[in-house]
């Protein structure tokens, strides 16, 4: 047969197994040699990371306003704190879920306005509000509790205005009282 002719029949000559595992294996040493992590690859490779995370534990849209009826503008947004002392309003907490951005407001500052007060239901009868606040004895508010004076038995427990009301009436005497003094 002519010289550069390869005969179909003949076997093709296989490179030997060991010099083919020492050219890969330095391919590979060159690969992992050429992809060392940067500080910007691995702060994004952290973040690619933490987000799927994210997702997997918490599947729903991350840009969901939380609006509510009780927060119209929305928690994302507009976060609603609660002070650091427990307020009770006629017996029951002043919850952050069920209360009004100005519920929790006017709730926050009722603390500065103790004593009793006079306010108006909405039969146009009057009552009297009690506010008492507890102290620790480092003088800091730890609670603060606003309730109908007496019980509220028969009639006495119906036509209260609601919080608000009762909070802004309250906070607006005890401000008269204040600039009176």
């Amino acid at each position: 047969m002519a010289k550069g002719i390869i005969d179909p029949n003949e076997p093709t000559p296989q490179p030997d197994a060991q010099i083919l595992m020492a050219q890969s294996m330095m391919e590979m040493a060159k690969a992992i040699r050429d992809a060392q992590p940067t500080e910007d690859t691995r702060r994004r490779d952290a973040e690619v990371l933490a987000e799927a995370h994210r997702r997997a534990l918490k599947p729903e849209n991350a840009d969901f306003p939380d609006v509510s009826v009780y927060n119209p503008h929305g928690e994302r947004d507009h976060r609603r704190t609660m002070p650091p002392w427990e307020i009770f309003w006629c017996g029951s907490p002043v919850a952050l879920d069920v209360n009004t951005i100005e519920e929790i407001a006017l709730a926050k500052q009722i603390h500065t306005a103790q004593g009793r007060w006079k306010i108006r239901k909405s039969d146009n009868s009057d009552a009297i509000v009690v506010v008492r606040v507890e102290k620790d004895t480092d003088d800091n508010v730890t609670k603060v509790i606003v309730q109908p004076e007496g019980t509220l038995r028969g009639s006495a427990k119906h036509n209260w205005p609601l919080m608000t009301i009762v909070f802004e009436s309250i906070l607006r005497q005890a401000s008269e009282k204040k600039a009176a003094a």
